[in-house]
């Protein structure tokens, strides 16, 4: 990604931060927690963004954050079908179906990037190939 669309999207995630935190004082002490949370995933995932080979620490936390929030999700809602409850499977209505699919569509993947290294997991798919055939070649 060039260093423009990269600035861009710092730019943009930075707006939001700003947005999120624009109503500070009015905020109850509870949104004002989850909005810091936010801001700081978002203030990480900006890092990560601005330089990710410098701050490729940044791009996994953000990674490993979205794969354990899709995980946490899929078992409460496992738990309330179990439980009994009533689910609605459809598409924007919580239930342990559309957090499955979430989980396997973002959580699954999400959890193998914050997880992979250069010769672990589907890293080595998206690496030039001239550096994937030098690993192939010591392999043998």
């Amino acid at each position: 990604m060039s260093r423009g669309a990269r600035s861009i999207i710092v730019a943009f995630i930075l707006l939001l931060i700003w947005m999120t935190l624009a109503g500070w004082e009015s905020d109850s002490p509870q949104t004002r927690l989850l909005s810091g949370l936010f801001s700081a995933f978002m203030l990480v995932l900006a890092l990560g963004v601005a330089a990710p080979s410098r701050f490729l620490i940044a791009l996994r936390i953000v990674a490993g954050t979205v794969a354990v929030v899709y995980l946490v999700y899929f078992v409460t809602q496992l738990a309330a079908l179990l439980r009994g409850e009533e689910q609605h499977f459809q598409r924007g209505r919580p239930s342990a179906l559309m957090a499955g699919i979430g989980l396997l569509v973002y959580g699954v993947p999400a959890i193998i990037f914050a997880l992979g290294t250069e010769r672990v997991g589907l890293a080595r798919f998206f690496r030039p190939r001239d550096a994937a055939s030098e690993d192939d070649d010591r392999a043998v």
